[in-house]
């Protein structure tokens, strides 16, 4: 039997996924960093839920937002 799992409205979009995950973390949001390797879900959360976000480029190709930094691996992610 799967475990269940409260489902997200896709109405409130991925800014509730994140919200949840703050709470649940009892973190607040300008507390968070959100590392990710799509601009369209990790960063694109990340803004809306108000969480700082860095994206992942392996391969050196993408574009990030203005002011979102990007990195090539995680090892280059300033935590401060």
């Amino acid at each position: 039997m799967a475990a269940s799992r409260p489902a997200i409205d896709p109405d409130e979009g991925l800014a509730a996924l994140f919200q949840r995950a703050l709470e649940r973390l009892g973190v607040e949001p300008e507390a968070a960093l959100h590392g990710g390797d799509r601009v369209d879900t990790d960063v694109q959360g990340a803004l809306a839920a108000g969480i700082r976000p860095v994206l992942l480029d392996r391969s050196g190709r993408m574009c990030a937002p203005p002011g979102v930094p990007v990195v090539c691996t995680l090892a280059d992610v300033e935590l401060t």
